[in-house]
C-alpha cells in the first residue's frame, strides 16, 4: 500500500529523467559531448552552466565583442532587439562584467 502523502514512489526520478531527457533534446548536437555523463537533469544543467559560464578571457572576448558588434537588423521588429540586448547584458554579467547605466 502506498502512502497518503506519496501517490507515487518514483515520480521524482521519472521527473528527472524526462527533465533531462528534455535538456538533451534541446541542447544542439554540438554540444551534447558536454553532458554526455549527465545522470540527472540537475547534473546537465551544472556540466552546462561550467561550460558556457566561465569567467574566462575567450568568454569576456567574446560576449564583449557581441556587445560592441550588437546593431539592429533591417526589419526587425524592436522588441526582439530589445530581447537581444537584454541577452547581451545578462552574458556579461554572468561573466562578471555587468554593464553600468552609462550603456543601458
Amino acid at each position: 500500500m502506498i502512502p497518503l502523502g506519496s501517490r507515487c514512489g518514483g515520480c521524482k526520478a521519472t521527473n528527472d529523467l524526462k527533465a533531462l531527457g528534455v535538456i538533451a533534446g534541446d541542447v544542439n548536437l554540438t554540444y551534447q559531448v558536454y553532458i554526455r555523463g549527465a545522470t540527472t537533469a540537475a547534473d546537465s544543467w551544472r556540466m552546462l552552466e561550467e561550460q558556457f559560464n566561465r569567467n574566462t578571457l575567450k568568454n569576456r572576448l567574446i560576449v564583449t565583442k557581441k556587445l560592441h558588434n550588437f546593431k539592429m537588423e533591417s526589419g526587425t521588429r524592436f522588441a526582439v532587439h530589445v530581447d537581444q540586448f537584454k541577452e547581451i547584458v545578462l552574458q556579461m554579467e554572468t561573466i562578471g562584467e555587468p554593464l553600468d547605466e552609462f550603456f543601458l
